[in-house]
Formats: C-alpha cells, structure tokens, sequence
C-alpha cells in the first residue's frame, strides 16, 4: 500500500511541475534557515562537553559587595585550590591555570610570538580530556620549567624531529623551557585555548598563602553524582578560617565589622558546561557566549519552520480545487476517508523530502559564509555525527506531518456528489477560515522578523557611531612593545619623526578589549569603610591627548613634575564612590 501511495504522489508531482518546484523552493530555503540557526545553536551549547569528566567539573568563582560596587571575578586565590583539596574530601582533584600571555619564543633560527600561553598545575590532565600524544600526563608538567605543546606547535618548531627533551627559549621571560609532552589541539568549543602549557609550579608566587591576590582559575572534580551546590554551602567557612584574619591584618576590621558596613565577599562553584554562555564574570579566559541569543535564535528557527509550513499548507489548500474531482471519484470508488489523508501525507512527505535534500545542499553552500561573518566553526558532520543523519529523517518527517496535516484532512473532507457536478464544497466549513488565519499568521510573523531585522540594524548604526569619550577613528596600535626592552624609547622616537603621526604613547590599557590591570582595594583618605574595589590602569603623559580624552576637572600628567610618578586620574565614577 505504501509504495502505491509514493508511486501515485510521484506522479502528482511530476504532473504539477510548477507547483511543485515552488512548494519545494519554499520548504527547502525555510529549512535550511532554520538548520542554520540550529547548528549554531548546538554549536553554542556543546562548549566544554569535550570533556569526559565535564559534568563533574566545577570552578571556583569569587563574588562580593564593597562600597556599593560588586565585584564578579573568573580567578581566585593562590591556595584556594589546595585549601579545598585539604579541608574537603569530596574534591577529588584541584587544578590551576594561569594566564602567560603572549611571549616571544624561539628554537635556533626560527621565532615566534605564541598568543594565548598557559601555565598550569601538575594535575592538569586528571580533569580536563587533552589526550597527551607524546609524554606522561603524570609527570609532564611536575618539574619547573617544563612546557607541553600542541602537536601544530610541535611541526612548527621541530617539523618532522622529535620534540621531547628539546628546550623553547622565552626571551619574554628569559628563560628556556624542556619540551615534556604533546597534545591534541584543544577544541574550539572550549572556554580556553592554548598552543603551550608550561608548568605552574615555575612561578614562584603559585604556592603563596596570600588570600588578597588573585589570578589563578580554579577547578575541581567532584564525585559522580555530587551535587556541587553541597559543597558551595560549606564555602562560607572557608572565608571565614582563611581570608578573615588577613582582610584584619590589611585594613583593620573584622570580616563581622566588614560585613555590617554592607561589604561582603566569598568563593561560589560554576559548572564548566555553564562557563560559556552562563558566565558573568570578569577577566575570564576567553570572550563569553550568553544564553538569550540562544533563546531568541531558538524563537526566529522555530519561526521560520513555521513560516515554511504555513506557505506549504497555503499553497496546498490553495490548489484544492485541481485535486477536488480526484477525491469525488476515489469516494465513489470506495476509497475510505483515512485512504485519502494517508496518500496526502505521503505526497507532503515525500515533497518534504526531496526539500530536505535542497536543505542540506543549500546549507553545505552557505555554513562557510556563515562561519566568516559569525567566526565560527559549524558544519553539518554527517560522516563524524552517526545520529545526525537518522535525525535529519525523523525531523522531515515530522516537518512534512506538520505541514500536510491540515492540507490532508482538508482535501479529504470533499463531498463526492458536490464536487462531481463541479461545486467545490468541502465537509469541513472552517477551511476557509482556517487559511486565512494561517495567511494572517505568517504575515504577521513575517513583519515581527523584519521589524526586529530593522531594530537590530539601527541599534548596530548606534553603537558604531556613538561618541565614546575617546578618539577611535585615527588611532592604530601596535602590541607589545614592552618586549623592545631598553630600545622602546629609540623606536618612539622613530616612529615621532614621521609627520602623519600626531601623537604616540605607551601604555597596557586600552578602553576597548582586553587590557592588564591591577585591582586595588581603595579607599578615601582614612576612610576604611568606603572600601571599593578599583581597577588601576598606568598610563603615560601623553596618553590622554592621544586617545583624545577631555579631563572635566583638573590636569593631566606632566613630565616635568616629579611628584606625578604618584599622582592619579580618576573617572567621575570612581569620584562618585569616593564620597567626592
């Protein structure tokens, strides 16, 4: 019976060419779109789960209120790690990492400036899945000075020699580093990426007792099965047995006496599957994603899919009228109602199909544009997703049940009688009803996405030509010339003698992206009790009139007067929070 059903609604479709290559073009366009955005979607969800501990993986996150402003921060304190390992039994591992930015590193002739480099504890690989293809996960990162490095990294250093024992000069830090083991390229969906992981236990602050710095991203493996939010109730006492006697020592009160003045800080756990999108925090190792575009993409694919369907099921019923007599002589015939939606359904099916086909075709085409303009790495990975395939199935089928449903029952609600003396009545009164409220439905989702699409377009135009307080336009930045040494100055002066330069100063901060800077706990004159937690930025005298920056009160940084190595520039934020 099947086959008799795909056999007539083959010949349906051949009959009806017109019609049919426009419900297909209209199915497949309003499929891949909603493909697209789906890939994405599960592209954005995915971050982290690489790893197969990632659902016992947690990191300590520091939070608190001082002088009114809250502080959300990524990294935590030196032991903080090693108190827990410590004091709780259910952390079964506690490994840290720690930004090394992006230093000069060579081997004989050839040098390279490494972006994004890592220092992290021995223990490293016991949590996080980065199959090592060369060396001992154990021991690869025990002794100082020792550095892993990703197998890309490895051929272009050593090409085809073999990287082990070999050692990578840093003239960033002047010193050499043992090449120990090899890795995987780490994920692109995952919350840090590093070509080199050198040992943490070269620095020599790693192992300070200091609870008022901080710097170090802290994970820990807990239990199967463990709720993490068991363990972050006992974090309280933590601060209470560690971090009080030192917040004492440093500003004279007692964490009592700071949190009745409205102050309050502590350690919180974050799941790493919740890093990317559900992240806060500041100085994190990597730009965050956030969960609202996941949802207001979700609410535009399933419109879309919407849309497609509603345009078939027009098109559809719109039609009725050529299938009309068809129907009249299969009732008179004998066919049985549920007959005839059973062979309309196989047609919508098999158009679905044949438009899932296009889909997949038009997405193959188009993911590489959209991984440029998003910068993302989606793909379809029919060959690498075993259950992709099976799924993209089901999904037409459902899709092609969705849109022939109401086409179907329609069709097969004909009056016989009727319809043979060539009056087009169905059975169903509410059919044409029922197609104007689909028509009036898709117009006006129709006109939400594109007065959305405009919004969208405006607020963009707004951002980028909004006055921000500092010159944008003709401004360029070269990196890290911190690494010319003593010879910075001579290229400064270089780069002054040329006429279209204006003006040039050397500084870590920039307004905009990332910056170093220091958190300083700060407060007015002798006024221990308007703590706040303020972010210093050093700058040079010319800094100001190079970004373009107007001073409200007072004057800016001068050369000449030496007492300027201890003055400072507030924001009027800051004068605000000050009481000033």
């Amino acid at each position: 019976m099947l086959s008799n059903y795909i056999k007539i609604a083959w010949r349906n479709l051949l009959r009806q060419k017109g019609f049919t290559l426009i419900n297909i073009s209209g199915l497949a366009i309003g499929i891949a779109t909603c493909l697209i955005i789906m890939l994405y979607i599960f592209h954005e969800l995915s971050y982290d789960r690489y790893n197969e501990k990632a659902d016992r993986i947690v990191r300590v996150v520091f939070r608190g209120f001082m002088g009114g402003g809250e502080m959300n921060e990524a990294n935590v304190m030196p032991p903080v790690a090693k108190t827990l390992m410590q004091d709780f039994p259910e952390v079964m591992e506690a490994t840290r990492i720690q930004t090394g930015g992006s230093p000069m590193v060579s081997f004989g002739e050839k040098t390279f400036k490494e972006e994004d480099v890592l220092f992290a504890d021995a223990n490293f690989f016991a949590v996080f899945t980065v199959p090592l293809l060369k060396g001992n996960p154990k021991t690869a990162l025990l002794e100082p000075n020792t550095i892993v490095i990703s197998q890309e990294t490895a051929e272009r250093y050593f090409g085809t020699d073999d990287p082990i024992g070999q050692i990578l000069n840093f003239k960033s830090w002047k010193s050499g580093y043992k090449v120990t083991g090899v890795y995987e390229k780490i994920p692109a969906r995952s919350h840090f990426h590093s070509n080199m992981i050198a040992s943490l236990v070269t620095n020599p602050d790693e192992k300070a007792d200091s609870w008022m710095t901080s710097g170090y991203f802290t994970y820990l493996l807990l239990p199967e099965g463990y709720n993490y939010k068991d363990l972050e109730a006992k974090l309280p006492q933590v601060i209470d047995k560690y971090a009080a006697p030192q917040l004492n020592k440093a500003f004279g009160m007692s964490i009592q006496e700071f949190r009745k003045k409205g102050n309050d800080i502590g350690l919180f756990l974050q799941p790493l599957t919740d890093i990317h999108l559900l992240s806060d925090l500041n100085g994190d190792l990597a730009t965050h994603g956030d969960i609202r575009y996941v949802y207001i993409f979700g609410a535009i694919a399933l419109f879309m899919l919407l849309i497609a369907c509603i345009n078939f099921m027009n098109l559809s019923t719109a039609g009725a009228s050529k299938r009309a007599r068809e129907v009249g002589i299969r009732k008179v015939m004998g066919s049985m109602r549920s007959e005839l939606i059973s062979q309309f359904l196989v047609e919508s099916v098999l158009i679905t199909v044949i438009a899932f086909a296009f889909a997949i075709l038009l997405v193959y085409m188009t993911v590489p544009i959209f991984n440029r303009l998003a910068e993302a790495d989606l793909s379809l990975g029919l060959v690498l997703n075993i259950w992709l395939l099976p799924a993209l199935l089901i999904f037409a089928l459902f899709v092609g049940s969705l849109a022939g449903s109401y086409p179907a029952f329609f069709l097969s609600s004909f009056k016989p009688i009727a319809v043979l003396k060539g009056k087009f009545l169905p059975a169903m009164s509410s059919g044409p009803s029922m197609r104007s409220s689909l028509v009036v439905f898709q117009f006006f989702i129709s006109i939400v996405l594109i007065i959305s699409t405009i919004v969208v377009h405006k607020q963009l135009s707004y951002i980028q030509n909004k006055k921000l307080g500092y010159e944008k336009e003709q401004v360029m930045v070269i990196h890290n010339t911190w690494q010319l040494g003593e010879t910075n100055e001579f290229f400064k002066n270089g780069l002054l003698q040329d006429p279209r330069i204006v003006n040039l100063s050397s500084s870590s901060f920039l307004p905009a992206g990332n910056s170093n800077f220091n958190n300083f706990s700060v407060y007015p004159d002798d006024k221990v009790g308007q703590l706040v937690k303020t972010p210093r930025h050093t700058v040079d005298h010319n800094y100001l009139p190079t970004m373009g920056i107007q001073l409200k009160q007072g004057r800016n940084f001068s050369k000449d007067i030496a007492s300027d190595s201890l003055a400072v520039i507030i924001n009027e934020t800051a004068a605000r929070a000050y009481g000033w």
